[in-house]
């Protein structure tokens, strides 16, 4: 992960992940005054790159969105004393799954980020090729878009119903937008 004289130092990142290992980095404490070059984007599908070649191992994955921030309109993976700047596409989190985790429906991310869907659950509908989906609220600044299969199970939802606005379906008593009308 060579980006010519500027390296990204995997070793501390990875004793900074085992020092909070269950929990995610304070890094609303952190302010580096180090920027570092741009060497990470995150494609429309959630796909993380590293100088433009994938990043294969989900477990390194896990740990950058671990301490990924949005400052304005900007993405950076934030240490104590760097940051490096993400090229985000679109949002840096897809919703992978709609499951039951015993009486309380939730969100999976493509990082195992676990969103309940109850009076915290935040949605907005925006646009995305040509249509609106619903992207939800993950932590902090950073969003989810709904993936296509999710999207189509929540439409499937014996729930679903038309508003004034659009559609949206209801789970656990929480009103989830799909669509506005056109």
């Amino acid at each position: 992960m060579d980006a010519g004289s500027q390296k990204v130092d995997l070793n501390a990142l990875l004793a900074l992940a085992d020092k909070h290992e269950g929990s995610l980095p304070p890094i609303h404490l952190w302010e580096p005054e180090t920027l570092m070059p741009q060497l990470f984007a995150i494609d429309r599908q959630g796909k993380w790159t590293h100088e433009g070649e994938p990043i294969n191992r989900q477990a390194l994955v896990k740990l950058f969105a671990s301490i990924l921030k949005k400052e304005g309109h900007d993405y950076y993976l934030i240490t104590p004393h760097e940051k490096y700047p993400v090229l985000v596409e679109d949002v840096p989190f897809v919703i992978e799954h709609l499951v039951e985790k015993g009486r309380q429906s939730c969100f999976v991310t493509q990082m195992q980020d676990i969103i309940a869907i109850d009076g915290t659950l935040n949605t907005d509908l925006r646009p995305y090729d040509g249509n609106e989906l619903p992207y939800i609220w993950v932590r902090d600044e950073l969003w989810a878009r709904v993936s296509r299969a999710v999207y189509y199970q929540l439409t499937s939802l014996e729930s679903l119903t038309e508003t004034g606005e659009g559609y949206s379906v209801s789970i656990n008593n929480i009103a989830i937008p799909l669509s506005l009308k056109q």
